[in-house]
């Protein structure tokens, strides 16, 4: 999948078995998405505001 990131583009590959999470809610921050994804033991390896900063980006990992 490929997101449009400003004026940049960002590529997403998935290899079979990868798991994708959408997920959505209002409110919270930056920092605040960071957190709860944290306490829920994954490590955020990318966060992309999109465009209006309305939506972003986030890939994660289970943290180690």
């Amino acid at each position: 999948m490929t997101f449009d990131v400003g004026d940049d583009q960002k590529t997403v590959s998935f290899e079979p078995g990868d798991t994708a999470f959408v997920w959505r809610y209002l409110c919270l921050d930056s920092a605040a998405v960071v957190d709860q994804l944290t306490r829920c033991g994954l490590q955020v390896r990318l966060f992309e505001h999109g465009q209006g900063r309305q939506v972003v980006l986030v890939a994660a990992m289970r943290a180690q």
